[in-house]
């Protein structure tokens, strides 16, 4: 029992009234679950932070709750056994339900696990959230947010975010463990309606068994499985909503409603293929389909991602390789969390294919998903059927901790408005650097934040929480803006690297250092050891507005990130991406070139990550073009191997990129003398293979260049990669070798 009598005491100092404080949150729970809404409670500061757990906060954990916290005391200061984990493992409740949550956040403000931890809490459910008076003094902080090199100390200007929407926005409650009182008290009374959960019922006229609809937690949700009824009259199925609406559960549940409905009517077993950015992604479709699986009484096997029963077998496979992959149906879950150039390869697959994204939340940014992507998608599909969920599974709408989260985390922002007269204007057009004091904190920049924001994320196949805390609190990010009548046009992120000393440069031997990303590709690939000295600016983000896509802005905006680099003493620019070649193709434009290629394709993307750089002082130059040498030295080396998943395209583009390599050998007598007969159709390929090979080698290494790109990307496929080719191009073959060898001998 608990006593309301006791009162937290500091010498000299102020009382907690344990009786108000809990009287106050007793409140809030009551209405919370009137409402069917979350309430959060934000703990500011570390003083008698056991005391205020362990006979405060814990009168309100349940069993059933959550709590997030790398502090191994905490377990011992509740008195009920709970869900603990740490930061780094929220990952394990994505698609739990929690009735309340714990989330500590005073030595480091993990965006993405806050994220996680409050989307598992249901309607009428408290969310206490610990967070520091200041991060300054916190070591993980600074060893999360300072590169090696970096003097500057981090800002700590997103936990300030963080408090002051917390201050300001409808029903949350702060308390001060300092003045051991709460400082903001909402008043619930003005914005108070009682909401009832709306009565679902499964429609009359349906195919599949209604009890996959009783497992549906939302009208919305029986709408979608309806739509996944009729899939054989519409070959594509679109489902798009904000987190927490249940998209990855219908899923799992239509999928089963399918696969039962074929086995009947035809015998047949459903071959289903399920990718999505990262594997854990998917943990809730196939949760979902064991638990359609228990609702029909059909047994089932499920272990590794892959689940079998009597009417369908699923697993997982990574994204590149759902392109290759046979399946008599695809599901591609998070597909706005995909780079646009594999959402255009995936589409053009011959299979029924069902789409689910988030459009809003840490997953993707929904923005360049709905401008580019869905467009494509009416145009190469046959029939497309686009299903929205508005409806939140755990609480109700206009959850007061949603919208302060997606506030507080730019998840749900947007571009402004904008329309092409405006390039009309394009001599006005101004590069300007966003203070990022100004730019999160002050009121009249919110809209200014969340236009760049909306922007921004539409550079990346995954938006990221952690983006805006590198933005905000990282010394050494900073961010710039193409402007015209101060609406933002084109939006960039800039990491700082190098200027290392020689005692930093020699940590590159052992670390691999995340934000020194250019300076140590450079210094362990080629040797150069004095290049981290130099200063850069890696570009780790650059976005035009979608609506003013391929108008040259995005180039504008380099050109004019160049002129300031200059005047600042920077020695290069650089950049890394998926080795996608339109994206290559826009850097080239803008003169950089290729001086590193990752030897490992990502797991997501199935693409090489590249690098591109852009030299401005005399030493960067002499480093990047030795480093495209090699490069280009390299790929032509293992093009059939380390490279062989390497887009064709692409490694034509980097093949002809910089200068030729001069000291390129030439071929031995044996070698000119099999070429010869292979010319005079004496030999056939196979015979004179090496020969070939060397004078292809040759032909990109002089950078000879004379032929058509279609023409190089038939050598590259036959000679370089191994690859096999077509009867048109094997035709061609030949004669595209004899015009080589006759430039050649001229």
């Amino acid at each position: 029992m608990i006593n309301y009598r006791i009162r937290f005491r500091i010498d000299g100092g102020p009382n907690l009234n344990l009786e108000r404080f809990i009287n106050v949150l007793e409140k809030a729970k009551e209405k919370a679950k009137k409402t069917y809404q979350r309430r959060l409670i934000v703990i500011l500061g570390n003083n008698l932070i056991e005391r205020i757990i362990s006979e405060g906060i814990d009168h309100f954990l349940t069993e059933s709750s959550l709590v997030v916290s790398d502090d191994k005391r905490i377990p011992n200061l509740v008195s009920k056994k709970m869900t603990f984990v740490e930061l780094k493992e929220t990952k394990k409740i994505l698609g739990r339900t929690f009735d309340n949550a714990l989330i500590d956040l005073r030595w480091y403000p993990d965006v993405i696990s806050l994220s996680r931890a409050i989307e598992t809490v249901k309607g009428g459910g408290l969310i206490f959230l610990l967070l520091p008076l200041s991060y300054i003094n916190s070591r993980r902080y600074i060893e999360e947010l300072v590169p090696i090199g970096e003097k500057r100390p981090p800002r700590d200007i997103l936990r300030r975010r963080l408090l002051k929407l917390a201050l300001e926005m409808p029903l949350i409650y702060v308390f001060s463990s300092y003045s051991l009182s709460f400082i903001r008290i909402p008043n619930e009374s003005e914005i108070f309606r009682e909401i009832y959960q709306k009565k679902i019922e499964p429609p009359v006229n349906r195919v599949f068994d209604k009890n996959l609809y009783l497992i549906c937690a939302t009208q919305d949700q029986m709408n979608a499985l309806k739509a996944f009824e009729e899939i054989d009259t519409h070959d594509t199925l679109l489902i798009t909503a904000d987190r927490g609406r249940g998209k990855s559960a219908i899923v799992g549940i239509g999928l089963t409603g399918i696969a039962v409905r074929r086995f009947r009517d035809s015998n047949i077993v459903t071959r289903a293929l399920i990718t999505a950015p990262e594997k854990e992604n998917c943990e809730e479709i196939f949760r979902f389909l064991a638990k359609s699986h228990d609702a029909l009484s059909i047994p089932y096997r499920l272990k590794d991602f892959e689940f079998s029963s009597k009417i369908i077998n699923a697993k997982y496979v990574p994204p590149y390789d759902i392109v290759h992959s046979d399946a008599d149906i695809i599901i591609v879950d998070e597909a706005a969390g995909l780079q646009f150039p594999l959402l255009s390869r995936i589409i053009k697959r011959k299979r029924p294919i069902i789409f689910s994204t988030t459009i809003h939340g840490y997953e993707g940014s929904g923005r360049t998903f709905s401008v580019r992507f869905i467009p494509l998608l009416k145009q190469e599909r046959k029939t497309l059927k686009w299903i929205t969920l508005n409806e939140p599974i755990r609480y109700a709408l206009n959850d007061p901790v949603e919208a302060w989260l997606f506030k507080a985390l730019l998840l749900d922002a947007e571009p402004c408005e904008v329309n092409e007269s405006i390039l009309e204007k394009i001599s006005e057009a101004r590069l300007v650097e966003l203070n990022p004091l100004d730019l999160f904190l002050k009121p009249k920049n919110a809209d200014i934040l969340r236009n760049f924001f909306g922007i921004l994320v539409t550079a990346h196949y995954r938006n990221n929480p952690k983006d805006a805390l590198l933005i905000a609190d990282a010394p050494h990010h900073k961010a710039y803006a193409l402007v015209i009548d101060e609406k933002i046009l084109v939006a960039l992120q800039i990491c700082m690297e190098g200027n290392l000393s020689e005692s930093e440069i020699s940590l590159l031997y052992t670390t691999a250092p995340s934000s020194h990303i250019v300076p140590d590709k450079i210094f362990k690939y080629y040797g150069l050891v004095d290049f981290p000295s130099l200063k850069g600016w890696r570009i780790v983000r650059i976005a035009t507005h979608p609506r003013l896509f391929r108008k040259g802005l995005g180039s504008l905006a380099l050109k004019k990130l160049i002129e300031i680099a200059m005047k600042e003493g920077i020695d290069w620019i650089a950049a890394g991406f998926s080795s996608y070649p339109e994206l290559l193709s826009f850097w080239l434009k803008n003169n950089f070139i290729p001086i590193h290629l990752s030897p490992v394709v990502n797991r997501t993307t199935g693409e090489h990550t590249i690098i591109v750089g852009l030299p401005i002082s005399d030493k960067a130059t002499s480093a990047f073009k030795l480093a495209n040498k090699e490069l280009k030295r390299r790929l032509l080396e293992e093009l059939s191997s380390t490279f062989k998943r390497l887009d064709t395209e692409t490694a034509r583009l980097i093949l002809k990129s910089g200068e030729a390599i001069n000291s390129f050998e030439s071929l031995s007598p044996a070698q000119l003398f099999r070429l010869n007969l292979y010319l005079r159709e004496v030999f056939h390929y196979e015979s004179a293979s090496d020969s070939i090979r060397a004078l292809v080698r040759m032909y990109f290494g002089r950078g000879m260049g004379f032929l058509a790109p279609e023409e190089e990307v038939i050598i590259i496929k036959a000679i370089l990669k191994n690859a096999r080719l077509s009867i048109r191009e094997i035709l061609k073959l030949r004669s595209i070798i004899k015009r080589i060898w006759k430039h050649s001998i001229k």
